[in-house]
């Protein structure tokens, strides 16, 4: 008999667990642990992932069949650097979830606070949002959230030049208009005052030509 310790059983209890929820999706039936009577239910099954499950199914990672029984109706969330501008309510969303676990009272964000947080590019989305105020909170001295208040990374960056601010709001202004657009590639070029053909190279030029914010 092998060590308990030599025995990985964690592979085989997810397979199983994932055979359980197809299953039950598939019948909409449920057993609870020790009955033998199945139980008619009606749920509806909510998930989120920040992969591309479809390349995950293809490269073998995750379960054709599981995939299609959870994508009934698919919800694309672009990430924060994609809608910068909803950093403002975010953020004020989060002052008000946070300044009552301080002594700090804390009453709003200050314009030029605001303006450095936009120019971020976000890697850890509205989680490292929710950091950042969390800690600009806890840091701070005043009623107000200041520039002073954020993080180092926050700080000016020495290599921003004009035409690279320039470039960034361009940039962002394309993303906006093919969001608004609900991928219509025609409509994406209405609100951008260019032809349809010039869209692909516009995308390119901002980097944006893998951009899937188009319906295929």
């Amino acid at each position: 008999m092998l060590p308990r310790a030599d025995i990985n059983i964690t592979p085989l209890i997810d397979i199983l667990l994932v055979l359980l929820v197809i299953y039950s999706l598939r019948h909409e039936t449920i057993e609870r642990l020790g009955g033998r009577k199945p139980i008619k239910v009606d749920i509806r099954l909510i998930a989120a992932t920040n992969r591309n499950l479809w390349q995950a199914v293809a490269d073998g990672c995750f379960r054709e069949d599981l995939y299609f029984r959870l994508n009934v109706l698919g919800i694309r969330t672009p990430p924060l650097r994609d809608r910068l501008e909803d950093v403002p309510a975010l953020a004020l969303h989060f002052i008000s979830r946070f300044q009552n676990k301080t002594a700090r009272t804390v009453h709003r964000i200050t314009e030029e606070a605001l303006w450095v947080l936009r120019q971020y590019h976000w890697p850890g989305n509205v989680r490292e949002l929710r950091n950042v105020i969390q800690r600009a909170i806890a840091m701070g001295s005043s009623d107000l959230i200041e520039p002073q208040d954020l993080p180092g990374v926050f700080e000016f960056p020495e290599e921003m030049t004009m035409d690279k601010a320039i470039k960034d709001l361009k940039r962002q202004y394309v993303i906006k208009a093919v969001l608004a657009a609900n991928g219509n590639r025609k409509k994406a070029a209405e609100i951008l005052n260019i032809h349809p053909k010039s869209l692909p190279r516009i995308l390119k030029s901002h980097g944006l030509l893998g951009f899937d914010g188009f319906a295929e």
